[in-house]
This record gives structure tokens, C-alpha cells and sequence, in this order.
């Protein structure tokens, strides 16, 4: 699987999450390159050096991307915020022979639209007044926005909410249809603001992990034994995980992805936290055993570990007036206890009607990976194809003046009286 493919490939079709072998279809001078994050590493460190002369408190959004307050650096230096990029980004290029664009807003949120407006190497600046802010999100796609995805999109766009300026305009719609929390967001979204500062930290605070997964794609089978196994691997890689980190977790999940690309998910909760790799292996393989709904070949499977909590602390206390209920008081079956979390009407607005399945219904998010699923069929017959007519038409028949090959071909083949068809195997009467 590709993880990242660079402008060039992508001019070809060539994308993330793509099979290797459809992407080298459709570019076959493509070129493969195996990660190396110790690389990675190091000419991030090179441009954080960069950015530390321009804003010594920058914030590092991830390896490659990073948030800077340029004000005191444009006062100092008696520069324009175009300039202070233009020499950022050349500084850059000098020190890591790297290309990178830059975004000039009066916002985060702006900033980031705008150093995605002109990648891989440009930039584009919004002037810090109202007139040229309202211009920008009068047109500007909800969805170019961070934080508003294709769920979302598609909420939005059966309301007629398209832009931010739909957005804005429709703000009573929007705190009517949404939570308190969402359309605070949105209506941030609508006039281009949210996302200035991190919020207040106290010392010592440091991020808790939610959750801890492995996953892996894989030629598709139906062997059981085989994927048991695999499960089993994948448990013991979750549990060292959390080992490392001092973690123990109360719920697992299995995911698989089905040959046709179709996910489902199930999860169990613990009778009491734990990172021991038989527990979670045991839990992983009772929910896999359990399921009944396989339709034949899987090509992926994951475990994760969720409901996390840090080994050896106390536990927080009930509150006043909480009902507490003994897992003694109540007993649930297994069959019962294992939870079925692909399906619910979020999930429904979250697929789309795939044609070629005959209108079967496809989770958007794996959207691509089936459509390279039906390209791939495609591209195994046109070979098949090519492959027989190459053969001649003696493969296919014989040959032989008048036509006579092609009866031979299509003649229909007389079965010896002593062979039993299928039917008459369950035809008692026969």
C-alpha cells in the first residue's frame, strides 16, 4: 500500500491508500521508496531551526507542518508578512534542499487554507482587514476548512450550506440543527476564526493516548486458521504496546475489511482492565468466531485497545447519587456482550450506492480503496482477455477450414454415462 506519493505521481492518479500494483498501472515508470522517519526526523529538525529565528515559540503541528506568530519578526525587521514568508520558505530551501509553502493570515484557521491554496512551493498572503477576510470565506468550500469532513460536507450541502459564506448566512439554520459545541465550531468556520492559541496547560500535562490499534492488509483468504492467527499477532503487538506505555485497556476491537473492501467492527468491554496479550487475544478471537457474517475472503485486520487507563492509578470514585451496578447482579451472554459498531444511522449517511455492486451500500470512507478494488477486476480481465486472444484461435478450439474450429469450440461436450452430474448427487430420484 502507498502511504504518500509526491505532485509528480499524482498528476498519474496515484494517491495514498492506493494498492502498489493498480498505482504501477497507471504509472508504470513509478518508482517505490520505503519510509525512513529517522530521515524524517532530522530535516524536521532542520526546519524547526528555521522557524525558531522567525518565532521562537512556534507551534509544530507534525513533522512537516508548523504555526508561527510573525507580528514581533514584521516589526522588528521592518518587513511585510509576504517577505518574512518568501524568506522563510527560501531559508528552508537552502538548508534542506526542501520545497514548502506558506500561508499569511490573520488567523490559524486562514493560515492553513492559505499554505494549502499554492503547494508544493508557493505562497499566499490575506491582508488583516475585514473586507479581505469576508472575500476569501464568501466563496471558500466548507470542506477546505479543517475539521469539516465528508460527513459533515454532505449534512451541510442538504441544507444548501456550500461556502462559508452560506455558512454565515445561515447561522440561525445552524445553531437550530447542531449541538451547542458543533455550531460554535462552525460559526468559528463561518467568519474565519478558532484555533489561535492552545488552551492553558498546567505543568507536568502531557497528552493521554485514547487508544492503541495494529492493523494489517494482507492477500485476501478464508482461511480460518490463518486469520486466527494473524489476530492473535496483532493482539500481542496491542499489548506490548501498552506494556511500553504503562497502559491497560477495558475494551477491544476487531476490525475487517471484507475481500470487497465492505468494514465491520465489533468490540467487547473487560471484566476488568489489562495489557495481557492472551486476554486481548482471547477477547479478539471470541469476537472473530463469533462472527457469522464473513461472505468469504478478508484482506485486512486490526485490533485496538480503548477505554485506557494508566496501570497502577486508583481509579476515580463514583459520584454522589450514581447508581453502580455488579457485574455479579447482572449476567450478560458472550454472544450478547459483543457489540456490533459498523452499523447505526451515522454510518448510513456515512455510504454512498456503489453501481457496480448493483447498488450495494459502500462506507465513504472506504470509498477509494473499493473503487481500486473495481479497477483492479477490471484490469485482471482486460489481461485474461489479452491473454486468450494471443493464444490463437487453436487454443481455443482447433482450426480447420469452414469455420469448423469454431463448432468444435462451441459444440457441446457429451458427458460419459457412468459420470454423475451435480444435480443428481442431491436428486435422490436419479
Amino acid at each position: 500500500m502507498i502511504s504518500t506519493a509526491n505532485y509528480a505521481a499524482r498528476k498519474f492518479g496515484v494517491r495514498s491508500a492506493m494498492p502498489g500494483f493498480i498505482a504501477k498501472k497507471l504509472c508504470p515508470q513509478l518508482v517505490f521508496v520505503d519510509s525512513d522517519f529517522a530521515k524524517y526526523k532530522h530535516y524536521a529538525s532542520l526546519t524547526r531551526e528555521v522557524f525558531k529565528e522567525y518565532d521562537p515559540q512556534f507551534d509544530a503541528g507534525s513533522l512537516d507542518e508548523a504555526y508561527l506568530e510573525i507580528s514581533a519578526y514584521c516589526a522588528a525587521k521592518s518587513m511585510t508578512p509576504a517577505d518574512v514568508a518568501e524568506a522563510l520558505r527560501r531559508e528552508v530551501r537552502e538548508k534542506t534542499k526542501l520545497t514548502c509553502s506558506a500561508g499569511v493570515a490573520p488567523t490559524r484557521r486562514l493560515a492553513k487554507v492559505c499554505s494549502d491554496a499554492n503547494k508544493p512551493d508557493g505562497q499566499m498572503v490575506i491582508e488583516p482587514t475585514r473586507d479581505a477576510v469576508a472575500a476569501l470565506l464568501s466563496s471558500l468550500p466548507v470542506r477546505k476548512i479543517g475539521g469539516v469532513g465528508k460527513v459533515l460536507d454532505r449534512t451541510l450541502a442538504a441544507f444548501g450550506i456550500a461556502t462559508c459564506g452560506d455558512l454565515l448566512r445561515e447561522r440561525a439554520l445552524v445553531v437550530a440543527l447542531f449541538s451547542e459545541v458543533q455550531s460554535d465550531f462552525l460559526l468559528g468556520v463561518a467568519v474565519g476564526v478558532g484555533g489561535e492559541a492552545r488552551p492553558a496547560r498546567p505543568p507536568g500535562w502531557a497528552p493521554q493516548r485514547k487508544s492503541l490499534s495494529q492493523e494489517r492488509t494482507f492477500a485476501p483468504t478464508a482461511d480460518a486458521r490463518a486469520l486466527a492467527a494473524k489476530i492473535a499477532a496483532l493482539a500481542e503487538e496491542v499489548a506490548a504496546g501498552l506494556a511500553r506505555e504503562n497502559l491497560l485497556t477495558r475494551t477491544v476491537t476487531l476490525k475487517m475489511k471484507r475481500a470487497d473492501f465492505e468494514v465491520a467492527q465489533r468490540q467487547t468491554s473487560l471484566p476488568r482492565p489489562t495489557n495481557d496479550a492472551q486476554t486481548i487475544s482471547d477477547a479478539a478471537l471470541r469476537l472473530f468466531r463469533g462472527e457469522k457474517n464473513t461472505h468469504g475472503s478478508l484482506r485486512l485486520l486490526g485490533v485496538r485497545a480503548s477505554s485506557l487507563e494508566i496501570a497502577g492509578e486508583p481509579r476515580a470514585a463514583p459520584a454522589a447519587g450514581q447508581a453502580r451496578i455488579d457485574a455479579s447482579t447482572f449476567f450478560q451472554p458472550p454472544a450478547a456482550a459483543a457489540a456490533d459498531i459498523s452499523g447505526g444511522d451515522d454510518d448510513a449517511a456515512a455510504t454512498y450506492a456503489c453501481d457496480a455492486c448493483g447498488g450495494k451500500r459502500i462506507r465513504e470512507d472506504d470509498r477509494a480503496e473499493h473503487e481500486d478494488w473495481h479497477f483492479a477486476m477490471t484490469l485482471q480481465r482486460e489481461e485474461r482477455t489479452t491473454a486468450i486472444s494471443a493464444a490463437g484461435p487453436a487454443t481455443r478450439g482447433g482450426g480447420g477450414g469452414g469455420g469448423g474450429g469454431r463448432r468444435d469450440a462451441t459444440a457441446k461436450r457429451k458427458r460419459p454415462k457412468d459420470q454423475r452430474s451435480l444435480l443428481s448427487m442431491f436428486d435422490p430420484k436419479r
